[in-house]
């Protein structure tokens, strides 16, 4: 039987992948094996290597197990943390700064330790340990926040999307509210149609009126009406706590 925490790690963090995002981009044919994974085709051992080097992520994986008591940070109850959010997960902040820290290592390697300090004190206190609070808090680090970022923000975060159209065996129509900047604020916007990628032997029986979360612009998974209502909270929560710190 596969492992189902690591095939949603793959499943969200590929496409990334494949734009050289996240994971080492020199690491042959990572790709296709994290693929055949997924298809049931690859094995555990190599996979996890392979994801192992998406150490942004993993950063984030390990505090969550932490904090949940877990040996495997890829169990799949971590997996649901990070990527859809529980509103009621609650964190220490030192366990937090772990996961900040690796991120500014990641994104500015050149700096020293005291500057490193000073840029986690920039993470504001009341948010929610979840993918979103990654991609806003990046952004803030490279000090953006204008019209042209909505593209990359909504590519960035983890959205809902209700399929309202099939189209054919590579794309489908969802409705999804995507999050927009006001006024130099994050805000979520109206409900808007999209097409989006769609990969039939990952997700191989979907239908119309069920909501699938989105991520570069890909269906990634279906989800249940709790896991929609707790990937709205978790975003909206974050996007308040980086307003608030404007």
């Amino acid at each position: 039987m596969q492992h189902q925490g690591i095939k949603r790690a793959i499943a969200y963090s590929l496409k990334p992948h494949q734009l050289h995002l996240c994971g080492l981009s020199n690491q042959v044919n990572s790709v296709q094996l994290l693929r055949d994974y997924l298809l049931g085709k690859n094995e555990e051992k190599s996979a996890r290597e392979i994801l192992n080097n998406f150490k942004v992520a993993l950063a984030y994986y390990q505090v969550i197990a932490n904090v949940l008591g877990l040996n495997d940070c890829y169990d799949n109850r971590v997996m649901e943390i990070y990527w859809l959010g529980n509103p009621d997960f609650v964190i220490d902040k030192q366990e937090l700064k772990k996961a900040i820290k690796v991120i500014i290592h990641h994104d500015f390697p050149q700096l020293r330790e005291k500057e490193v300090e000073e840029l986690i004190t920039k993470a504001p206190s009341d948010t929610i340990l979840h993918h979103s609070f990654h991609v806003l808090f990046s952004l803030q680090l490279e000090q953006k926040k204008d019209k042209f970022l909505e593209q990359q923000l909504n590519n960035c975060l983890i959205l809902a999307g209700k399929v309202v159209e099939i189209r054919n065996l590579n794309h489908i129509t969802v409705e999804c509210q995507p999050v927009i900047i006001v006024n130099n604020l994050y805000q979520i916007g109206f409900i808007k149609k999209t097409k989006v990628d769609w990969d039939k032997d990952l997700i191989p029986k979907l239908k119309i009126g069920q909501f699938v979360s989105l991520h570069f612009g890909t269906a990634i998974e279906i989800l249940t009406e709790k896991q929609v209502e707790n990937l709205r909270l978790c975003i909206q929560k974050n996007l308040d706590a980086f307003n608030a710190r404007k």
